[in-house]
C-alpha cells in the first residue's frame, strides 16, 4: 500500500494542471481554528470525523503556554466519495504566528521546499480512498503574538501547481479556495461546502444561431 500511495505521489506531480470533472469536482478546501487545550486536543483523532458545520475558521483561541491549531479539511455537500490525493498551499503572517509545525494525516506526503514556512506547499496522499462530507488533511500548530500585524492562517494554491487539488487515483480537480483561518477571532472564512453542480444541455453552433435569427 505504501508503493500505491508513493505511486499517486508521482501521479499528481506528472499530470499537467487541469479542472477534469472527477468525482470530487467542487470540493472546497475548508479550515478550523481552535486551542490545543484536553477538551480541545490537536490530534487526527480528535479532528477528524467533523461535519462543515462543525468547522470554526474564527476561533479565537488563547494566549499563553498554549499552542493554536489549524486543522486543514477537504469537504462538500454532497459528501465526498473517493479521495486519494490533496495538494494545497498555505500563506501566513511569520511575525504574528511563529513555530508553525504540521502534522499530517494521510498516509504519505510530499512536502515543498521550507515546510511548514508561509508560501510553501504539500501533497498529501491517502493508500485507501476517504469519504465524507468532510475529510481531515491534517493539522499545524502554533503560537501567536497579537500587535504584530495579521493572525491569518489561510489556505491557498500549491505554489507548484497555481492550484489546489485533489484526485481520486484517476481523475484530478480543482479545489475550491481560498479558507482562511483567523487566531484573533476576528474574521475568518471557508468557502460554502455546498456544492450544486450546474447542468448544461447538449446543443450545437446550428441551434446557438437559431437562438438570435428567430
Amino acid at each position: 500500500m505504501k508503493r500505491y500511495a508513493a505511486l499517486l505521489v508521482i501521479l499528481m506531480m506528472a499530470v499537467p494542471v487541469a479542472a477534469f470533472a472527477g468525482p470530487n469536482a467542487g470540493a472546497a478546501l475548508l479550515a478550523s481554528a481552535g486551542s490545543d487545550t484536553k477538551t480541545t486536543p490537536a490530534t487526527c483523532a480528535a479532528l477528524g470525523g467533523r461535519l462543515c458545520a462543525d468547522l470554526t475558521p474564527n476561533n479565537n483561541t488563547q494566549l499563553g503556554p498554549l499552542l493554536s491549531w489549524v486543522a486543514v479539511y477537504v469537504g462538500r455537500i454532497p459528501p465526498l466519495t473517493a479521495i486519494s490525493g490533496v495538494d494545497f498551499g498555505i500563506q501566513y503572517n511569520a511575525n504574528a504566528i511563529y513555530q508553525a509545525a504540521w502534522t499530517g494525516c494521510g498516509s504519505l506526503e510530499v512536502q515543498g521546499t521550507g515546510w511548514p514556512a508561509s508560501g510553501s506547499g504539500n501533497t498529501v496522499v491517502w493508500t485507501s480512498p476517504q469519504a465524507g462530507e468532510t475529510i481531515l488533511v491534517g493539522y499545524f500548530t502554533a503560537k501567536k503574538y497579537l500587535g504584530y500585524g495579521s493572525t491569518d492562517f489561510a489556505l491557498i494554491a500549491h505554489p507548484l501547481y497555481g492550484t489546489a487539488r485533489v484526485t481520486d487515483g484517476s481523475n484530478f480537480d480543482d479545489l475550491r479556495y481560498p479558507a482562511v483561518a483567523n487566531l484573533e477571532g476576528n474574521g475568518g472564512f471557508n468557502p460554502p461546502c455546498l456544492f450544486e453542480e450546474v447542468n448544461v444541455k447538449p446543443t450545437t453552433w446550428g441551434n446557438i444561431k437559431n437562438l438570435y435569427q428567430n
